[in-house]
């Protein structure tokens, strides 16, 4: 027997005995009997060891049906070697258990079992990750679709886990503030995309970054969820959009949001963002299948009816976007009818007004910007606005002061807009950026004792929740401060009067 006919025979053999396993969908598995398992790795962790030092890794695994995290922590050297992200493999022989309170603290994944490949198991590659195909989508949206959470539900949980006090390991961490705790839960959501905003990083910037902004709703509420870079490009590249095209062409598309992560703490409240996790997949108007899932045909008659385009309606008459003309001091000098507060106070949206010494960034760069004189929209290379879609009516530069203000019981940092950082510099950013460099660290260099009115809001150039300033007086009359406190006290008395 030559050695061509001896490995056809090893090849026919081994594909016959491929050809009688009986392979178990993901979403089929139970902690009992011998499974055999098929899927993509969609990530894995690289080798690391444990505090014995022991070498272990683990992987997702999905078949479409649904995904499982796998571990392996016998012979993981040998393993490791045979398991990349992206590849389509089989694990025979392997271990199936109902996963534990503490392995759902750092397991993901929708199946709730946990797979463990043990010295035995047999790893076969069916296909690399350069030759896989793609997945099927239609199994994915049906597998999302089974385990869909209403807005409102989603953000009841996350609040719900905001008044657990305690962490992980019983008690409150003493280097965190209950300010800075922040609660996270992982859902898939199906909900309308009322409006798409797409938002860059400043042309300044070191790292260029993109974030897609969808304001999404169903019966029960709305929210906006942001995928950024990583997320971004996958999900464009899918659907053939550009980064100009995508907020025109989303806007009125049906979306199924699978395991997105809703995040809520005291500071900022309840946001929602796509993870690494995150899959976003876009779904037809019109019915398509006659045996597509009963959610999905209950939300097609909701988002054609008259009360969806009225939720839309009503959301897009309340958004307004942070750091644009259009701000909370619209109505010059209401913020100084408000009470005096602490910055111990400040969380969420609400402004706040407090007594506070204020102190400058000494930094030219981030300073001011470049911007469109219509929108003031910061301009990139482009002569084209990105937010106007024209060419710019003009380049202007504006006002973006960074700066910490602190009083007698915590501090925070804070960035000026104009109108504001005009009064306080005393002058515009136009005439700011004409003079020289020791002249423009001078300006910055102040230090103030300022009555200003405060909020937390979402940057438009970083991406990040800050400290806006929405009102500024640089020279506080202390009698009137004084006046309103008393005033203050004097009306707490006499409602405590009302209950005696």
């Amino acid at each position: 027997m030559d050695n061509h006919h001896l490995l056809y025979l090893i090849l026919s053999r081994r594909l016959q005995k491929m050809a009688e396993l009986k392979i178990t969908r993901i979403a089929d598995l139970v902690d009992f009997g011998q499974h055999t398992i098929r899927g993509r790795v969609l990530s894995r962790k690289p080798l690391a060891t444990t505090r014995a030092g022991k070498p272990w890794f683990s992987f997702m695994l999905d078949d479409d049906s649904l995904d499982v995290k796998v571990d392996c922590f016998d012979d993981a050297e040998k393993f490791s070697a045979q398991i990349s992200a992206g590849d389509i493999i089989q694990l025979e022989h392997i271990k199936i258990s109902s996963k534990t309170p503490a392995d759902r603290r750092f397991d993901v994944s929708r199946s709730d079992y946990k797979v463990s490949i043990k010295s035995g198991t047999v790893v076969t590659l069916l296909s690399a990750a350069n030759a896989a195909p793609p997945p099927d989508k239609d199994k994915q949206i049906g597998s999302a679709l089974h385990t869909v959470s209403t807005i409102s539900d989603a953000k009841e949980v996350v609040k719900g886990l905001s008044t657990q006090v305690h962490n992980s390991v019983g008690f409150k961490s003493e280097l965190q503030s209950e300010s800075e705790q922040i609660h996270t839960h992982i859902c898939t959501i199906l909900a309308g995309i009322s409006d798409a905003t797409l938002v860059y990083s400043s042309p300044e910037s070191a790292r260029q970054w993109f974030r897609l902004d969808l304001q999404v709703v169903d019966k029960t509420g709305s929210i906006k969820v942001s995928l950024w870079t990583e997320q971004l490009e996958p999900f464009l590249s899918a659907y053939n959009m550009t980064k100009d095209d995508a907020p025109a062409r989303l806007t009125g598309k049906i979306v199924v949001l699978s395991r997105v992560q809703f995040r809520c703490s005291e500071r900022y409240g309840i946001q929602c963002s796509c993870v690494g996790i995150s899959k976003v997949f876009l779904v037809d108007s019109t019915p398509s299948k006659q045996d597509d899932p009963s959610n999905l045909k209950e939300f097609r008659l909701w988002w054609a009816s008259q009360e969806a385009k009225e939720a839309c309606a009503n959301l897009s008459g309340a958004n307004v976007e942070p750091s644009s003309p259009r701000r909370d001091d619209r109505n010059a000098g209401s913020w100084k009818t408000m009470p005096y507060n602490t910055l111990g106070e400040l969380a969420g949206s609400d402004p706040l007004r407090v007594l506070a010494s204020l102190i400058l960034d000494r930094n030219l760069e981030t300073a001011t910007y470049r911007g469109c004189a219509s929108c003031k929209s910061a301009l990139r290379d482009s002569p084209i606005c990105p937010k106007c879609q024209e060419t710019s009516a003009g380049e202007k530069y504006y006002w973006r002061i960074g700066g910490h203000i602190s009083d007698a019981l915590a501090h925070t940092r804070i960035t000026i807009f104009d109108p504001h950082a005009s009064t306080l510099m005393g002058m515009s950013a136009d005439e700011f950026v004409e003079k020289g460099d020791e002249e423009k660290l001078r300006l910055l260099s102040k230090v103030l004792e300022v009555d200003v009115a405060v909020k937390v809001q979402q940057g438009k150039y970083d991406g990040r929740d800050r400290t806006n300033l929405i009102g500024i007086e640089l020279a506080p009359s202390y009698v009137t401060i004084f006046d309103n406190l008393v005033g203050q006290l004097q009306a707490y008395r006499r409602s405590m009067e009302a209950f005696k």
